[in-house]
């Protein structure tokens, strides 16, 4: 899981109790998290530029306009990623290396996976605002992503997002424990304010 400020929440609380969208996305591994920074661009130049401007706990999200014809990200830019503290990597795109990718226990998200390396030294737009999964994501946004996917969390409304997936999972928390208690699926929903 990716926490947010060590807030112990799944996308499901948080993807719930946020203003924004969840941004779906197939799960390579699951613990990261922190601020992000973007880059939009097609072609394998953005990550490594992206990578070598990064600060320490950074999760880098590349837009590649849902490209998927050879993967931007691989083992090597996971190895470097790892190295330099960012806290993982989210795109629309496609990865290989999955395999060394799990080894090294970086975090990653992507559209799908892809044996095509990637090529290109285009010059790409750093700390932009991208779009991944039908999602907005500014420089500075909050991720949140386990198996189930990414939710984007507005850096100005963590605080309260925050607040609301607590809700959320003292909710869910009751819910469980009406079924626990032998009630019926609808009236724990009912019981716990949700029906």
């Amino acid at each position: 899981m990716l926490y947010v400020r060590n807030s112990g929440y799944e996308t499901r609380e948080s993807g719930n109790a946020g203003p924004r969208d969840q941004a779906g996305a197939s799960r390579l591994h699951v613990r990261w998290g922190g601020p992000d920074s973007c880059a939009r661009t097609p072609a394998l130049w953005a990550p490594v530029q992206t990578l070598d401007t990064a600060l320490e706990d950074e999760v880098v999200v590349v837009d590649t306009n849902d490209s998927i014809k050879e993967a931007i990200w691989g083992e090597l830019l996971s190895t470097y990623a790892a190295a330099i503290g960012a806290r993982g990597m989210v795109t629309n795109g496609a990865v290989r290396d999955v395999a060394g990718i799990r080894d090294i226990g970086f975090p990653v998200f992507a559209r799908t996976v892809t044996p095509r390396g990637p090529s290109g030294r285009e010059e790409t737009d750093r700390n932009v605002q991208v779009t991944v999964g039908g999602v907005s994501i500014d420089s500075g946004d909050v991720l949140i992503g386990d198996e189930s996917g990414v939710v984007a969390i507005d850096r100005d409304a963590v605080k309260d997002v925050t607040s609301a997936a607590e809700r959320v999972a003292q909710t869910e928390h009751e819910v469980d424990r009406f079924i626990d208690e032998g009630r019926s699926l609808e009236r724990a929903f009912e019981d716990a304010g949700m029906g």
